[in-house]
This record gives structure tokens, C-alpha cells and sequence, in this order.
């Protein structure tokens, strides 16, 4: 069984007009579901406006590190939309998905004792959570209350819930930063941030994400999509 490709490019010492360039011969190269790491020096915003415009509906983007002196992104190779285009259910459903995926490897490093290895994939979960958060308190919660009219309903609720969740986030990073590690305590946030999250992701998935799809038309969930990206 051949096991699925996973690039890393390194781009800070490449002269900026060949970047572009080398990512999308890079991209090229991916199949549907294998996935690619940049490694850039400033915000790549310009780049997830070229794939934006060039490479619609068959990629997936997603932020491991925001900077200020290194940004790394995920870059995935997506199977293309089909005639209904994508919907906000289906994209930030995916994003909920890998970031459980990115809690169960820091779990599992730091249950084996590669703690530098468990800060990492924390590190890169943290910045996708509160990224996703992000992404639905200025996009995607903002269009849900006017084509609803719901602006104290389901939303509301939810940003109660994403300021707890924030709050755990910031303890168990101080938690995985301290020596000797709080295992203890560590595991104590975990089960309660995976209480919260359960019952979060499924409030979302099976009312905002469908209501807001519902209520847009194909090309308006596209373009709350590219905004989400570029949050």
C-alpha cells in the first residue's frame, strides 16, 4: 500500500519571483487527497488568491503557523466540485476534522514522551481552532443572522462557546509550556475541551452549517468560502 504523498517546501530562500511558480508544479504533482506544507517568510495571502483564481474548488488551505517571521500552510489537493459548487457545511465540517485529527497526534506524542512533538502538533491545532473560530464569527455567523434573522439564536450560542473553548486553548498551552509537565492537569483540560468541542462541532454541523447553505445560493456559499480563507 503506498503511502500518501506529503511535500514540504521550503520557499524563504528561493528568490520570491520563482515561488509561485515552484508551488504549483508542486501542486500539480499532488493527487486527490495528498497534501503539501509551505514554508514562507511573509503572509501568503497573494498565493491563496492565485489558487483562488486559478485552481477553484480543488484545493483545500489551511494555516499551521501565522507568523510574524515564518508562516506555514497546509495545501491539500481536493477532488473538484460538482455542479452545486461547495458548501460552508462541507468545508468547515473538513476543517473540524483536521483539527481533531492534529488533538489525537499531540495526545499520542506526549503519551509516548516526545513532548517537542506534541507542542508542535498542539501548536498547529491552537492556530487552526481559533483561525476556524475566526472564520465563523466574521464571515460565516455575520451572513447565517441576516439571511436568517436569527441574530440572538443559534450564533450567540456559539460565541459563548467560543470563548470557553479559547480559555481552555490558553491554558493547556501554558500547561504543555511548563517543566515538569501538569500530565495530570493537561489531561483534565483535554477531556474537558473534548466535552465542549463535541457537542460545539454538532450544534454547527447540523444547524448553522445547513441553514446558512440553505439560505445562499451556490455562488454565495463560493464566495463566503474564499472569504473565510482569507480570514
Amino acid at each position: 500500500m503506498n503511502e500518501t504523498k506529503r511535500i514540504e517546501l521550503d520557499l524563504r530562500s528561493m528568490p520570491p519571483s520563482q515561488r509561485h511558480d515552484r508551488i504549483f508544479q508542486a501542486f500539480e504533482s499532488l493527487r486527490v487527497g495528498e497534501e503539501m506544507t509551505l514554508i514562507v517568510d511573509h503572509d501568503p495571502k497573494p498565493l491563496l488568491y492565485q489558487f483562488q483564481a486559478e485552481r477553484a474548488g480543488c484545493y483545500g488551505w489551511s494555516a499551521l503557523e501565522e507568523g510574524p517571521e515564518r508562516w506555514r500552510i497546509l495545501i491539500g489537493r481536493q477532488a473538484e466540485a460538482d455542479g452545486k459548487g461547495k458548501s460552508t457545511t462541507s468545508y468547515l465540517s473538513w476543517d473540524h476534522d483536521r483539527l481533531d485529527v492534529l488533538l489525537v497526534e499531540a495526545t499520542d506524542a506526549l503519551a509516548a514522551g516526545r513532548v517537542g512533538e506534541a507542542r508542535e502538533r498542539f501548536a498547529e491545532f491552537r492556530t487552526g481552532l481559533k483561525r476556524h473560530i475566526r472564520m465563523e464569527e466574521q464571515v460565516l455567523f455575520p451572513a447565517f443572522e441576516r439571511a436568517t434573522g436569527m441574530a440572538n439564536g443559534p450564533t450567540a450560542v456559539m460565541r459563548q462557546e467560543h470563548r470557553l473553548i479559547e480559555a481552555i486553548l490558553e491554558q493547556m498551552a501554558s500547561s504543555l509550556a511548563s517543566l515538569p509537565l501538569p500530565s495530570d492537569r493537561l489531561a483534565a483540560l483535554r477531556a474537558e475541551l473534548l466535552s465542549v468541542l463535541s457537542q460545539h462541532n454538532e450544534k454547527e454541523e447540523h444547524i448553522v452549517y445547513p441553514l446558512t447553505d440553505r439560505n445562499h445560493l451556490p455562488s454565495d456559499r463560493e464566495a463566503l468560502i474564499r472569504k473565510m480563507q482569507t480570514v
